[in-house]
C-alpha cells in the first residue's frame, strides 16, 4: 500500500474495527497500529486535487447489489495519473494500485492466502449493513476485484480529512 502513496505522504496509523450489527449498542472493538512510514511513489509534474483517486471494486459470488464492495485508494496526486475522466493505465499510480489489488486478493476465495501468523487464518469479505438489518446473511467472501478505470473523487479529502 505504501507504493500507492507518494513520498510526501506518511502512513500514521492502520486502524481496524468491527462493524456493529444494526441495533447493537456495544462499542465497536478496534485495534490500531502505528506505522509512521512514508509512501514510496515518486511524483513529478502538476498536482491535481487531492480528492482524485482510484477505486477498487471487490466482487463476490453472490448475485446481489448488497454485496458490492469498494475501497478508495490514496490520491493520484499528479496529472500524469489521469487522462480525461479516467485513470492513465500506463502511469505508475495505476501499476501500483494493481500490485496492491493483487496482494489484497491473496485473501479472497481462491487466493493463495495472506502470510504471517496474524493474517493467515483470515479471508477478505464484504459486509452488508442493509442485509443485517433485514436479518439476512450479511457477510460474503470476496472472489475477485478490479481497478475501476474511471477516476473517483472523494470530497472529504478536499476538506482536509484524509
Amino acid at each position: 500500500y505504501r507504493a500507492v502513496a507518494c513520498t510526501d505522504w506518511t502512513w500514521d496509523w492502520i486502524i481496524a474495527k468491527n462493524v456493529p450489527l444494526p441495533g447493537e449498542v456495544t462499542p465497536a472493538a478496534k485495534v490500531s497500529v502505528a506505522v509512521n512510514e512514508a509512501g514510496t511513489r515518486s511524483t513529478t509534474g502538476t498536482h491535481i486535487p487531492v480528492g482524485v483517486c482510484a477505486c477498487l471494486g471487490l466482487q463476490s459470488a453472490t448475485a446481489s447489489r448488497r454485496f458490492r464492495g469498494h475501497l478508495l485508494l490514496p490520491p493520484a496526486w499528479t496529472a500524469s495519473a489521469v487522462g480525461g475522466d479516467g485513470l492513465n493505465q500506463s502511469d505508475a499510480y495505476w501499476t501500483n494500485c494493481g500490485a496492491f489489488l493483487t496482494e489484497l486478493l491473496k485473501g479472497a476465495d481462491g487466493g493463495s492466502g495472506w502470510t504471517g501468523a496474524q493474517l493467515s487464518a483470515y479471508r477478505l469479505c464484504i459486509y452488508s449493513r442493509k442485509a443485517a438489518s433485514l436479518s439476512l446473511p450479511y457477510v460474503v467472501h470476496v472472489s475477485g476485484g478490479v481497478i475501476r478505470p474511471k477516476a473517483s473523487f472523494l470530497r472529504r479529502r478536499e476538506r482536509g480529512s484524509i
